[in-house]
Order: structure tokens, then C-alpha cells, then sequence
């Protein structure tokens, strides 16, 4: 059964919530020929997206996998994952791009979660993407003013169009993308997005499904890998980080969440994330320093 306009559309709106939360941030770090094996093992918490756009190359992970590239391909390591990158040919014949992603809430949140470890696209795959990396291309080979800030930006589309292929390729694990494309637990999820202050309780989001409240939580928890409850305080979660960043009060944020006191916003952080609102706040500003 395909999916109608409304629930595609609740999809869109969903996704591009998320995306606006996740604050995306790309630095290209390497930019041309593979001449010798490269390690990746980032000591702050980092993504990496590599363009390989010529040669035959290898990427190995920490638990021995390999991936072969000898075509046009785009690698995605949505999260932190050590990786090196060799090739069994002359450098001569490589052309590579190297950038690592940040992320403003952190890379332990709902979208990022709910991807593979690795990610990969044949760009013959993606013909659309070939503009974008003509344009990376012609600034990194230009060096006009504001080239390398053009192409950071650009490499940030570049990743909003990796998670988007990969929702479309339903290539997701259990988790919130998987509960924004389920028939019944789509609208759900837009509902707690849009009011997040409301005190959802679990047979109110049952009723909404038109579920019980035990079949409705036993689904809940196969779709998305979390119980309804904690999914919600994920959500709450991460509407803090965003606000944070933004530099809004504790006080400010947790009336936002639905919280009315920065006493109940601390324990919902130290129990999923073992620390309170303004110590993580302080360490992402310490890994963007980095």
C-alpha cells in the first residue's frame, strides 16, 4: 500500500523539522589526489562524507569491513566512525573530496540514529547531485574570495541530500524516520512535533492511532526501537539542544519543552544523557573550538 499526499506530506514537514534541528555543519579537509592511506579516527565526536570521483580506492572500518569504490561514489559516515582510506592504484588516476560534519545538537540525536554506520551512493545513481560537485569543483580549483566558505556550504547540501536519498531508499534502521513513513504512527509523530508541551500520556497517543494500549506500544517499539515515552523525551530532548544553542534561558527552555521548572529539564538530561543542560552545552561549544 502506497503512501498518500497527506501522509508524504507529513513526512516532508517531519523531516525538514528534523533537519533544522540537526544544524548541519561541513568543513571540506582534504581535497584532490589519494597519495598515501589516510586515517580518519576523530577524537571529538565528527561525521565524514568523502567524494570519490575518480580511481579505485578502499575504505576499511575499525571491525575489519571494506568498502571497494571504483566507480563515482559518495561514502557517508553520518556518525563518528574510524575509518582509513587507501588506493591500490597511482595516486595519479584518484581524485577525492574529504569533509567532516558536525553537528549543532550533537551526533547522538533522532535522525542521525536512525541511519546505518556507513552510507553509500553511486553518483551514476544521482545524477542531480553532478551540479553540486561541478561547483565544489570549480571553487575549490578557482580559490576565488569566500570559495572555501561556498564550498562548506555547499558540502552541507550535499549531506541533507545523502539523508534524504536514504530515507526514500528506506535504507533506515528503527527509529523516527521509520515512524514518520509508518501508516499509522506518521501523523502521531507530526502531532508531538507541533506541541511538544502537551502532556502526552500513552493512551492518548494510542487513541490517536486508533490502537490499544498495548498493541500500540508493543508496534510503537518495533517501528522505532525505543518505548513511546522515551521516544517523547528524546524529542523534548532535543528541542532543549536547539534552544540552548540558540542561547535561551534553562528556565526559558524547559517551559518551551513543557517542563515548568529547570529541576525537571536537568533530570530528563541526566537520564538520558548523564549530565545536566548547561555542562552539555558547554561541551559542544569546547568541540567546535576543537
Amino acid at each position: 500500500m502506497g503512501i498518500n499526499e497527506e501522509q508524504l506530506q507529513l513526512n516532508r514537514t517531519g523531516f525538514k523539522r528534523l533537519v533544522e534541528q540537526l544544524g548541519v555543519k561541513t568543513g571540506i579537509i582534504y581535497h584532490g589526489q589519494l597519495n598515501k592511506a589516510t586515517k580518519f579516527s576523530p577524537e571529538t565526536p565528527l561525521g565524514h562524507l568523502h567524494l570519490v570521483r575518480r580511481g579505485t580506492v578502499v575504505i576499511e572500518t575499525e571491525d575489519n569491513n571494506s568498502i571497494y569504490i571504483s566507480k563515482p561514489t559518495a561514502i557517508f559516515f553520518p556518525r563518528s566512525t574510524p575509518h582509513r582510506i587507501y588506493t591500490k592504484t597511482d595516486p595519479v588516476d584518484t581524485d577525492i573530496t574529504c569533509a567532516e560534519i558536525n553537528y549543532a545538537i550533537g551526533q547522538n540525536n533522532l535522525l542521525i540514529n536512525s541511519f546505518e554506520a556507513v552510507m553509500s551512493i553511486e553518483l551514476r545513481r544521482a545524477l542531480f547531485l553532478l551540479p553540486l560537485i561541478d561547483l565544489i569543483d570549480r571553487e575549490q580549483q578557482t580559490e576565488q574570495l569566500g570559495g572555501a566558505t561556498i564550498c562548506n556550504q555547499l558540502m552541507n547540501v550535499f549531506v541533507i541530500y545523502m539523508l534524504r536519498h536514504a530515507c526514500e531508499e528506506k535504507t533506515q534502521k528503527p527509529g523516527v524516520i521509520a515512524l514518520l513513513i509508518h501508516k499509522h504512527f506518521g501523523g502521531l509523530v507530526e502531532q508531538i512535533f507541533a506541541d511538544i508541551t502537551h502532556p502526552w500520556q500513552i493512551e492518548c497517543m494510542a487513541k490517536k492511532c486508533h490502537m490499544s494500549r498495548a498493541s500500540f506500544a508493543k508496534q510503537f517499539k518495533q517501528v522505532s526501537g525505543q518505548t513511546p515515552n522515551d521516544f517523547l523525551c528524546h524529542v523534548r530532548i532535543q528541542a532543549a539542544m536547539q534552544g540552548l544553542q540558540q542561547g535561551q534561558t534553562t528556565q526559558f527552555v524547559a517551559n518551551q519543552i513543557g517542563y515548568s521548572s529547570v529541576s525537571a529539564l536537568n533530570k530528563l538530561f541526566a537520564k538520558y544523557l548523564g549530565t545536566s543542560p548547561k555542562q552539555w552545552l558547554s561541551e559542544q561549544i569546547i568541540q567546535k573550538t576543537h
